[in-house]
């Protein structure tokens, strides 16, 4: 009798342990997915984000005023004006211009650095971010697009920073 009530005991506890594994793995299944989707979306918003800044927007000589779709650029030059402009534009409207949901910050490089905008902007994007605090807000995911253009009549990557 003793033997068959250790028995159960021992199915009892191989059930609930089994059970418990099942949904363990369900759910770390699940976030992966979700991980993966949510890169993925990033990902595609980062490319048509990079792809409107490499176009001349929309209408082609827009401001502030009259901007429907932001692009900074004429034949792979960046429009100075046009990025003064997208500096002075409201960060929250920036992001339904791009349509995107995601926080960015856009940058240009060349071999000695960070070629800056102004004399008081190194880039553009989210408030209180720039190159070397964008790390410090600890991004669930992160995504960098650099395109190739002429800024300040010298080749640079544009760095195109997304995330979560």
């Amino acid at each position: 009798m003793k033997g068959q009530i250790w028995y159960l005991d021992i199915m009892f506890a191989l059930s609930i342990f089994t059970v418990a594994l099942v949904f363990f793995f369900k759910a770390d299944i699940n976030f992966l997915d979700k991980a993966v989707d949510t890169l993925e979306d990033m990902d595609l918003e980062a490319g048509l984000l990079s792809d409107s800044l490499m176009s001349p927007g929309y209408p082609a000589g827009w401001d502030t005023g009259n901007v429907i779709e932001i692009g900074l650029t004429k034949k792979n030059r960046i429009n100075e004006t046009k990025l003064d402009y997208l500096g002075m534009i409201e960060y929250n409207l920036t992001k339904t211009k791009f349509r995107t949901k995601y926080d960015y910050y856009i940058v240009f490089e060349d071999i000695g650095g960070i070629e800056w905008i102004n004399s008081t902007n190194e880039g553009i994007g989210k408030p209180g971010i720039n190159s070397t605090n964008l790390l410090d807000s600890d991004p669930d995911h992160l995504i960098k697009i650099v395109r190739f253009v002429i800024f300040k009549s010298d080749a640079k990557r544009m760095v195109v920073y997304l995330w979560q």
